[in-house]
């Protein structure tokens, strides 16, 4: 099993701190047009990074029939993840029905930036497949509790 590229996001959850919150819609899926790049859905997260690596993108990541950026399989690639296997990872970051709240998406980047330096993937996989279900809100209150606990256990072993 993958460990997770913890530079990589690190890079997108810089990135998304400079993406304006009214740019974010999670809820729509992109519509194709060939005279943009720009991102309607969870790809809008996905989409938007995708500038932290455009020539990965041009030469492995566009799809030859639809001439479009294949933003699940770049995601996947670009945070080491595998499609079989980390599903639930990259849903809990990711997926369309989170809402478009900019902080609540970067708390759960940051969770799993954090969980996954002690957490094996498949670990991870099994917490935030049942995580999921929750609602956004319990998920954030959840988020909050455990980081607070990992940072108090980091600030213990220095």
């Amino acid at each position: 099993m993958n460990k997770l590229n913890r530079e990589n996001l690190k890079k997108m959850m810089d990135f998304v701190k400079t993406i304006p919150e009214e740019f974010i819609e999670m809820e729509e899926f992109r519509q194709t047009d060939e005279t943009t790049i720009e991102c309607k859905s969870s790809g809008c997260i996905i989409g938007w990074c995708t500038e932290l690596d455009k020539e990965n993108i041009t030469k492995n990541f566009i799809d030859s029939e639809d001439n479009c950026i294949l933003f699940y399989d770049w995601s996947f690639n670009f945070l080491n993840l595998e499609l079989k296997d980390d599903q639930s990872i990259w849903e809990f970051m990711f997926a369309y029905h989170w809402s478009n709240n900019k902080q609540l998406i970067l708390n759960r980047m940051n969770y799993i930036y954090y969980k996954s330096l002690n957490t094996e993937m498949d670990k991870l996989n099994v917490e935030t497949s049942g995580l999921i279900m929750f609602s956004e809100q319990a998920i954030d209150e959840l988020i909050s509790i455990e980081m607070r606990e990992l940072i108090s256990t980091e600030i213990k072993k220095d």
